[in-house]
């Protein structure tokens, strides 16, 4: 298994909390995982939430896209490598792969990052010494494909919540984690199509942040036979904060 000179591996042991009612990882605390990792890889190199605060700016996710070929259970090891895949001029890439101990892909994800001011809550530019990095990246042929499909938000509305933002919802950033946006996205599907369906693909596209006390509104449509379209918008003013796609087998 080939990791780049800038990547970072870790073993981690499905917890109990972390399961389903099907005995499986659930998807929400497999992407925490995969962003702990990041994290611990951002450290590593200097380029953390910490090491970019006296800078006035920190990361954020801008998209993901996860397959899945099969979610470990409870108290299976699994390991996890993640490594920058490219920067650029305003977006930096990550990918992340998961293997189990026998070496089978369980699950990958592409993801593309933005830099956002801490003061204005505004897109800012890479500064040169991150784009420094670019110099680093390695010609690597398990770099995964960058996503850049059009994403649709729901025209016939089937499935509708809402949700309140409350402080343990909040990351450094003191906005939604993005995996809270996440949770929004499946948890507006009924629990029968949970129980007996498993998420194959995710793709999302993060627009917008949210704060403590705004109301979430989540909706969803089938538009093809175990394709979902996804919209996540504030409830007062209608303002897309997310938009995704789940494919479900």
């Amino acid at each position: 298994m080939q990791v780049p000179k800038l990547g970072h591996t870790e073993q981690y042991t499905v917890r109990a909390y972390e399961i389903d009612g099907n005995k499986y990882m659930r998807v929400p605390a497999l992407l925490r995982m995969l962003h702990e990792a990041a994290m611990q890889n951002v450290l590593r190199i200097k380029l953390s939430f910490w090491d970019l605060a006296p800078h006035h700016i920190s990361w954020v996710l801008m998209r993901q896209v996860l397959h899945i070929h099969r979610l470990p259970t409870l108290g299976e090891s699994v390991q996890i490598v993640t490594y920058p895949s490219g920067f650029e001029r305003i977006f930096t890439y990550r990918d992340y792969k998961v293997y189990d101990t026998e070496g089978n892909l369980l699950a990958s994800s592409s993801s593309t990052w933005l830099l956002m001011n801490t003061k204005t809550r505004r897109m800012a530019k890479l500064p040169d010494f991150i784009l420094d990095f670019k110099k680093k990246v390695e010609n690597f042929e398990g770099y995964l494909p960058r996503c850049t499909n059009q994403l649709d938000s729901p025209n016939e509305v089937s499935q509708s919540e809402q949700f309140k933002v409350h402080w343990y919802d909040l990351d450094f950033n003191e906005h939604t984690n993005n995996v809270q946006y996440i949770r929004w996205v499946l948890q507006t599907l009924d629990a029968a199509h949970l129980r007996n369906k498993q998420l194959q693909q995710l793709e999302i596209l993060f627009k917008a942040e949210c704060l403590l006390h705004d109301t979430v509104q989540s909706s969803a449509q089938e538009s093809t036979q175990n394709t979902f379209l996804h919209h996540l918008q504030l409830a007062d003013t209608g303002k897309t904060l997310a938009l995704a796609k789940t494919i479900w087998e």
